[in-house]
């Protein structure tokens, strides 16, 4: 008769089946830790709509724009706007063109915004210029509300004598937003640049600002400025500082992925190495079962948890100043050097069809080599529900969001966790 054999061993009891064991009880908390921690990363598999969209910081910062318009304008308490050409000791003019929307306005709450909180220095260093962007300026529920002339420094109004006014009737009447907002803007941008300011910022209508979002942005624009000065012979012009973006577009986006691909083959071979080496050391305990579970099971997982955690997550933007060549979205505040805007509304003047964004992008990659600076996280939370350009449930609505919520900086609402500690540029 045959010798019966012996019993096999457990599964868990052998080498393969133990590395089972200890991977699982690493990789299933990582899974948890994923899940709440991440929900706020618009990158992330782990993104949470309800919580990531949740606004904490920028209902505070609404509240203190109303009580800066209702107790610098109604009260008539605030500050006394400069006469026009007093430019002394002016750094920054800010152009907001606004149109009237249906339902809800913002506007209001966006000059609200800028001003609450600024010392008479600061406020002194800015003028503001409001644009009723419309040919009909009674069409804005704005125009007859005593904050829009008390808060701003000049309410710019279209008429009759401008040489472009039948075409701005012909546009409204066609409802052509692109033409008609790259006038508005260009139009704006004119009249900040007669100004005299060295930088000029163009600011959304339905945006929200930090409480520091002035000297932060004046922080920002003396290192750029001092980058560039630095590295006169290498470095290019400069177009803009962003004082927004969306992260939704900051993910691992495909012309990174042949460099992804190399670093991920890069480990799969390190492993394998060192896990070979481990195994002519000690043979009984790294056979080539957990070899092979380590680069076809273990370590794949762990990539894909990686990138399923988040580009922002595993990879977040140093707070501070950053250059964002890509994936800026979008133009809801730009601020330009002055030396750069008569280029800008020629381009903007020139250009067949696109928004703002997309012809300043265009052109600042074409060739021109114009950097783009951003400050992270954003100075400006976008929170208009509608468009100005019509109602924009499309194609890219989700999450019961219209795509003109989907335009929201999720960096902005750590400002209510403290300010974030920047880093200076080199």
């Amino acid at each position: 008769m045959k010798a019966s054999k012996g019993k096999a061993r457990p599964f868990l009891s052998t080498p393969v089946g133990l590395s089972l064991v200890i991977f699982l009880s690493i990789f299933l908390p990582l899974i948890h830790h994923c899940r709440h921690t991440y929900f706020r990363d618009p990158t992330s598999a782990f993104f949470d709509p309800v919580r990531g969209y949740e606004r904490s910081y920028s209902l505070e910062r609404e509240q203190q724009a109303l009580v800066e318009v209702v107790e610098s304008a109604y009260n008539h308490d605030g500050f006394v706007p400069s006469p026009v050409g007093d430019d002394r000791g002016l750094r920054m003019c800010i152009g907001i063109a606004t149109v009237a929307r249906e339902g809800e306005q913002y506007v209001q709450r966006t000059v609200g915004s800028l001003l609450a909180g600024l010392n008479e220095t600061q406020r002194s260093e800015i003028r503001l210029l409001t644009l009723i962007a419309h040919t009909t300026p009674e069409l804005h529920p704005a125009i007859d509300e005593p904050w829009l002339r008390v808060l701003s420094d000049e309410v710019l109004l279209y008429d009759d004598r401008n040489p472009y006014f039948d075409q701005l009737i012909k546009w409204e009447a066609d409802r052509n937003f692109l033409a008609k907002g790259r006038f508005d803007y260009a139009f704006t941008l004119s009249h900040c640049l007669a100004s005299g300011a060295p930088y000029v910022a163009i600011i959304e209508d339905d945006t929200l600002a930090a409480e520091d979002w002035y000297q932060r942005t004046i922080e920002a624009l003396e290192q750029v400025q001092n980058y560039h000065h630095r590295h006169l012979v290498t470095s290019t012009d400069w177009i803009y500082l962003r004082l927004f973006f969306t992260e939704e577009f900051l993910g691992w986006n495909i012309e990174e992925w042949p460099a992804f691909l190399a670093q991920t083959i890069a480990i799969e071979v390190m492993t394998v190495m060192v896990l070979y080496l481990l195994h002519q050391w000690l043979p009984r305990y790294i056979p080539h079962s957990v070899i092979l579970a380590f680069t076809g099971i273990y370590i794949p997982a762990l990539i894909i948890l990686y990138l399923a955690a988040g580009r922002l997550s595993m990879q977040p933007l140093t707070p501070g100043v950053v250059q964002m060549p890509n994936y800026g979205c979008c133009a809801q505040g730009l601020v330009f050097p002055r030396h750069i805007v008569p280029d800008v509304i020629q381009r903007l003047g020139s250009a067949n069809g696109g928004f703002v964004d997309q012809t300043l992008e265009q052109w600042a990659a074409e060739g021109d080599g114009l950097a783009r600076w951003a400050v992270v996280p954003s100075l400006l939370q976008h929170i208009g529900a509608h468009s100005s350009k019509g109602d924009d449930f499309g194609v890219k609505a989700e999450w019961g969001r219209s795509v003109a919520q989907k335009i929201w900086s999720f960096g902005f609402e750590s400002y209510g966790q403290g300010r974030p500690q920047a880093q200076n540029i080199d």
